[in-house]
């Protein structure tokens, strides 16, 4: 009877201690599941906003105006470079400094820039599909569904007329777009000999892409 007596004690107590057991590795399962979830998240998102960095430093860089305009900026570069090194692919890192060298390149020519734009509109559609295939495990999009926009006809104009007079801006101490925007165009051109009509060119391409820089800018 005894025995019979412990041997029916014990069975309650065993159920109990093995559903503790059994409880406390689902909830331990369950942890360590919300857990990868979460790292995977965290990646994921560190990773969209690397890349979301690298494409404002590109679109900040080849603008046609803005880049021809003003200097690599080195420290805008090293910023983007600490959180893609990180977080970015491989493949990613690897396009995005081939297109950083491809704009270092000094071109003489309009030929020579056409062949440069080309090779950087190239790997910048290699660059979006790589953060497609390392974000979302998207398939490529084909190379002809990807447009990258360019400013209008008359900004291209008077692109070309600052590249026809910009030795002798430098020399005044005119460099960028904010500087064109401030042109004093009786005393420039009386100091560098470049028509009025030229400088009010500039000047009207500079005020203009400055505007829809500064809305692009508050967009984001």
């Amino acid at each position: 009877m005894l025995l019979g007596t412990v041997i029916t004690s014990i069975g309650p107590i065993l159920v109990a201690t093995l559903s503790g057991y059994f409880l406390l590795r689902s909830h331990h399962s369950r942890v360590q599941d919300e857990l990868r979830i979460r790292a995977g998240t965290e990646q994921l998102q560190m990773k969209q906003a690397a890349y979301r960095e690298i494409w404002r430093t590109i679109f900040a860089t080849f603008d046609e105006n803005v880049g021809l305009l003003t200097e690599l900026n080195w420290r805008k570069i090293r910023e983007t470079q600490t959180s893609h090194l990180l977080a970015g692919s491989q493949e990613v890192v690897r396009r995005f400094y081939a297109i950083l060298e491809a704009f270092k390149r000094e071109e003489a020519t309009q030929e020579d820039r056409d062949r440069t734009s080309l090779e950087i509109t190239r790997l910048a559609k290699e660059l979006w599909n790589a953060m497609r295939k390392d974000l979302y495990n998207l398939e490529p999009l084909p190379p002809e569904t990807m447009r990258f926009f360019a400013p209008g006809n008359e900004s291209k104009a008077a692109l070309e007329v600052w590249r026809l007079h910009r030795p002798s801006l430098e020399k005044v101490g005119i460099r960028d777009l904010d500087g064109l925007s401030k042109i004093d165009v009786g005393r420039v051109s009386q100091e560098t000999g470049i028509p009025h009509k030229e400088l009010e060119i500039m000047k009207s391409m500079a005020n203009r892409e400055l505007r829809l820089l500064r809305e692009s800018e508050r967009a984001q």
